[in-house]
C-alpha cells in the first residue's frame, strides 16, 4: 500500500502513525535510532506490506498491468489503490478526508526534525502539492507518475500510469474494494477509533 493506506491502517498513536509512514526510508540497523514506537510503526508498515504483497487480489491487480510497468507494477498498484482509498473514504470511515490529512500533514511538521532525511526532502511536496488528498485527481496522479519515472534508472513506463489506469478503472477499482476490507480485518486494531 502506498502512503495514504498505511496512515489510514495507522494507530491512534502520533509516533506509531510517524513511523508507518516513514519505514520505508529507515532501512537495516537504522531503526535503532528511533523511539520504541516509530520502531513498532515502522514493524506494522513491513507486516501491511508483507500481508499486501502476498494477497491474491493485489497479485490479480499487478498481473493486469505488468506488461506495461514490469517490476514497478506493485508500486503503480500501491499508487492506484491509494486512489480509490480517497473515492471510497467514506465507505471505511466517518472521519473526513481533508480532516485526517490536515491532522496528518500537522504532525509530520511536529516530527519534522526526528523523521530520516530522505522524509524530510519529500515533506514539502507532500504538503505543498497534498499528495495524500489529491491522489484522487487524474492531473496529481499523472504529476506523481512523470515524477517517478524520472526518478528511474531506466524506462519503467510509469509515465503512462493513469492512461493504463483509465483503461482498467473498473477491475482495479474492483480489486481494491474487494481487497482493502480484507486488509482492514488482518489489522483490527488500528481502525477502532477511525
Amino acid at each position: 500500500m502506498n502512503f495514504l493506506a498505511h496512515l489510514f491502517l495507522s494507530p491512534n498513536d502520533s509516533q506509531k502513525m510517524i513511523g508507518n509512514f516513514v519505514a520505508d526510508a529507515i532501512k537495516g540497523r537504522d531503526i535503532n535510532n528511533y523511539s520504541a514506537k516509530i520502531q513498532e510503526g515502522v514493524q506494522l508498515h513491513r507486516k501491511i506490506d508483507l500481508y499486501t504483497d502476498n494477497h491474491p487480489v493485489v497479485a490479480k491487480s499487478k498481473a493486469l498491468v505488468k506488461e506495461d510497468f514490469n517490476k514497478y507494477s506493485g508500486v503503480v498498484i500501491d499508487i492506484y489503490y491509494d486512489h480509490f482509498l480517497t473515492k471510497h473514504w467514506n465507505q471505511f470511515t466517518q472521519k473526513p478526508l481533508r480532516g485526517f490529512v490536515i491532522e496528518f500533514y500537522k504532525l509530520l511538521m511536529e516530527n519534522f526534525d526526528n523523521i530520516p532525511p530522505k522524509t524530510r526532502r519529500i515533506t514539502p511536496f507532500l504538503i505543498g502539492y497534498n499528495w495524500l488528498e489529491n491522489y484522487d485527481s487524474f492531473i496529481s496522479l499523472n504529476q506523481v507518475f512523470r515524477g517517478m519515472s524520472m526518478r528511474t534508472n531506466f524506462n519503467s513506463g510509469m509515465e503512462n500510469g493513469v492512461e493504463v489506469l483509465k483503461k482498467n478503472y473498473t477491475e482495479i477499482e474492483n480489486d481494491f474494494l474487494n481487497f482493502f476490507p480484507d486488509l482492514i480485518n488482518n489489522f483490527p486494531e488500528n481502525i477502532n477509533e477511525k
